[in-house]
């Protein structure tokens, strides 16, 4: 597992620049986002997870990266229901999201 600092420290930059604007209710919004996120990342030794785990971490991520960018993301995911048991090496789909992001950095 590769931690990706950059990510965290932008995450924690705009959490302190939302506190400075006093936007309590987005702050709780990316925090439980980010916990989520450092929750799944960290999970252990998995050498497989349903694509519906590995599903919602890139939404949460997405999440993330959307209250980062200002609203101005805007994705939809199409995944057949059938797909949600398949298991997967975890965090393949993150890396291909997070390497076709291209959003300017805050901070």
């Amino acid at each position: 597992m590769q931690i990706k600092p950059h990510f965290h420290l932008n995450a924690f930059n705009t959490i302190y620049s939302m506190s400075q604007m006093k936007d309590y209710s987005l702050i709780q919004e990316i925090v439980r986002s980010l916990s989520d996120y450092l929750r799944y990342t960290v999970k252990g030794n998995l050498t497989l997870v349903p694509f519906e785990d590995e599903l919602k971490h890139v939404q949460t991520f997405l999440q993330i990266q959307k209250i980062r960018s200002g609203e101005n993301l805007i994705c939809h995911i199409d995944a057949n229901q059938q797909l949600m048991n398949l298991q997967m090496p975890p965090l393949i789909l993150h890396t291909f999201i997070e390497n076709i992001m291209k959003l300017p950095v805050n901070g």
